[in-house]
């Protein structure tokens, strides 16, 4: 649908029984987008759908959740959360996706979002947004050494983003828990509940 919200929503796919699909990064010809489809909570494969025709391609597929893809501005380099116990992040070059994996984070990292000009990637890790320089050398990538941009709200391990670099410099956009990073324990959900308030006030005389 628009994003100003003037056309009506559009199926793209239809997910398979039990499957749940959510929207990754756009490609930069906006042909292209980018979702992770999971099958079951320990597996989620990375897929590519054409807006144009409907197709939809298996891009990565591992014995993982692989998910939140993010491709580079010039459509070169896919950016991806593995989490097998941790959540780490991974390039693959793009289209060829299977010529090389390279990790990026030794540690939990996730939630990928490129720079404008593709050479800095920033994630999340833990309480902290992080940026890394990646320069890109033959058909690979050379990973830099990480360090912290920012102090952030911890953010739960999902299979969604949390995070854009909007085109101007040093800033960010984190969807971040209000007031808490702590998930509530239960919802509850009362019915008839003015009944119920009646029963516990009692009736005042006249």
């Amino acid at each position: 649908m628009s994003a100003a919200g003037t056309t009506p929503p559009e199926r793209l796919t239809t997910a398979a029984a039990g499957e749940t699909q959510l929207p990754g990064s756009w490609g930069p010809d906006g042909n292209l987008i980018f979702t992770s489809a999971r099958t079951d909570k320990n597996q989620s494969d990375i897929m590519q759908v054409s807006v144009t025709t409907g197709d939809v391609k298996s891009v990565v597929t591992e014995q993982t959740r692989s998910s939140q893809p993010a491709l580079s501005p010039d459509g070169h380099w896919l950016a991806y959360t593995s989490t097998d116990l941790f959540p780490h992040l991974f390039v693959r070059p793009f289209p060829n996706v299977n010529d090389v994996k390279i990790p990026v984070t030794d540690g939990p990292g996730q939630d990928a979002a490129w720079s404008a000009d593709d050479r800095t990637l920033f994630y999340h890790s833990g309480a902290s947004l992080r940026s890394v320089p990646v320069t890109p050398f033959g058909g690979s990538l050379t990973i830099g050494r990480p360090v912290e941009a920012i102090r952030v709200p911890q953010t739960s391990i999902t299979d969604t983003a949390v995070m854009a670099t909007p085109p101007v410099n040093n800033r960010f956009l984190v969807a971040t828990p209000p007031g808490s990073s702590q998930a509530p324990a239960e919802y509850r959900v009362v019915l008839n509940w003015f009944d119920e308030l009646k029963a516990l006030v009692p009736a005042t005389k006249k």
